[in-house]
């Protein structure tokens, strides 16, 4: 169902590297095309989708559930995922999101211990992960890069030499 701003929900279903099972996750996507079925994220992933924010993908109508179900990747944009958990409790969670945001990383929480942050194509990863590493080696948070594009891992072997 498409709202008055060219946004539509599309339902993935998918094995979740993080939660280790299948998961249902309804997502926000721009409409591309709605005739030939393409559609571009616009919510950033909370469980390991493969798929980044401004990816391109297929989705069509499922006539069961009634809802845009994702069929297929037709285009990767070149962002990247990261999920964050909190480990420790004392730890403000805001603050590891402004110092991401800092760098021109988004993010969306999904409670008070796990966020998202989508990376952007055009950052230097190296600089994220560095962040990320900083907390995890503190033992503030532990992540995941649950969808890391090849432009970012190159990124990451430019940074090992």
């Amino acid at each position: 169902m498409e709202d008055t701003a060219g946004h539509v929900t599309v339902l993935f279903n998918y094995h979740s590297p993080v939660m280790d099972e299948p998961v249902e996750e309804e997502l926000w996507a721009k409409v591309i095309d709605e005739n030939a079925g393409t559609y571009e994220l616009v919510s950033i992933p909370f469980y390991g989708l493969p798929l980044a924010t401004a990816d391109r993908f297929e989705a069509q109508m499922d006539a069961d559930q009634e809802k845009l179900v994702y069929r297929a990747t037709v285009l990767n944009s070149g962002n990247s995922i990261i999920v964050v958990a909190l480990l420790d409790a004392t730890a403000d969670l805001s603050q590891i999101e402004q110092a991401l945001s800092d760098l021109g990383c988004s993010s969306e929480r999904l409670n008070d211990s796990y966020f998202a942050s989508a990376v952007p194509k055009t950052l230097f990863y190296g600089k994220v992960r560095a962040l990320l590493e900083k907390y995890e080696e503190q033992e503030t948070i532990e992540f995941a890069e649950t969808k890391l594009s090849a432009k970012h891992q190159s990124d990451l072997r430019r940074r090992k030499k």
